[in-house]
């Protein structure tokens, strides 16, 4: 626990890290599946035309 005490600033950064490589893991996973569905509207569109 003294470890815990003395370095509360470390614990902060490795907090505040983990927040936000979550974040981006999170924001990529979204543009996966926006890019997936842009194509698929894409090629709808495309099939109706024909």
């Amino acid at each position: 626990m003294d470890f815990l005490g003395n370095h509360t600033l470390y614990i902060v950064l490795l907090i505040s890290l983990i927040v936000w490589i979550v974040f981006f893991v999170y924001m990529f996973m979204i543009d996966k599946k926006i890019s997936k569905l842009e194509k698929l509207h894409t090629y709808d569109l495309t099939k109706k035309d024909s």
